[in-house]
């Protein structure tokens, strides 16, 4: 099969996750976006900002090259961090719209530089998951089920908030 038809695969799941999270902003009241649920470390807003954040880190930072978000938006969202590390001058609703506009970018950047052939090296390394991935585009297919799974926690976080 085509590389790039590889790219262009996992870039779709990405979007259709992306998509059905906007579905959940949409249905969820504002104010429910970054509560956090009795039993849970963080809120609907941490885990789309951790999404959005994870999939350039992944693609990224193996290959030898800088992530497209800041280090401070990268700290923010990061494995480990919570949404107390969110610089709070934005409201939930911009936080919200500031991310989407970045991850359709960085998706868009990762498309370029796919078709540019940019993704040379990569340094292996085991996920939480327990995969190994070898190659930038392994990371990202592998992200389109880590965007999955933070869907879920969000979707049962504001499930929970709505009891």
């Amino acid at each position: 099969m085509d590389e790039l038809h590889d790219w262009n695969a996992g870039l779709s799941r990405i979007r259709a996750t992306r998509t059905l999270f906007a579905r959940l902003f949409e249905a969820t009241p504002i104010e429910k976006w970054d509560r956090i649920p009795p039993g849970h470390r963080n809120d609907m807003l941490w885990n789309y900002g951790h999404a959005i954040v994870t999939c350039s880190l992944l693609v990224y930072r193996p290959a030898g090259m800088e992530p497209s978000f800041s280090e401070e938006r990268l700290n923010a969202y990061r494995k480990g961090s919570s949404p107390e590390q969110r610089d709070k001058q934005h409201s939930p609703i911009e936080e919200y719209r500031l991310l989407t506009a970045l991850g359709e970018q960085d998706l868009e950047r990762i498309l370029d530089d796919a078709r540019s052939g940019r993704f040379v090296q990569f340094a292996s390394y085991q996920t939480s998951y327990g995969m190994g991935l070898n190659s930038s585009l392994e990371a990202l297919l592998f992200d389109a089920q880590h965007e999955a799974l933070h869907l879920g926690v969000a979707t049962a976080q504001a499930k929970s908030l709505s009891l």
